[in-house]
């Protein structure tokens, strides 16, 4: 797994569109990058209130990123 650092905003996307692991999911884009957000110890076939908040804003995520995901460590709401 690759560490980064990324800056960008928070969206909600389908994962796994067609498949029996479809479900809406966090994701995090800046410019041409963008990865679904994965959340420490949180369930990934469900948003919870807390994440639910993130979406529009704009954040500064640091973990891993492993294909199309990026596993948080680390998030802040930026301004």
């Amino acid at each position: 797994m690759e560490r980064i650092s990324m800056t960008g905003y928070v969206t909600k996307a389908e994962f796994g569109q067609g498949s029996k692991s479809e479900h809406d999911a966090l994701k995090i884009s800046s410019g041409p990058q963008e990865f679904f957000l994965r959340m420490p110890n949180q369930n990934p076939f469900e948003i919870v209130a807390q994440n639910q908040a993130l979406i529009g804003k704009r954040v500064r995520v640091e973990g891993f990123v492993e294909g199309k995901t990026l596993f948080a460590n680390e998030l802040q709401v930026c301004g």
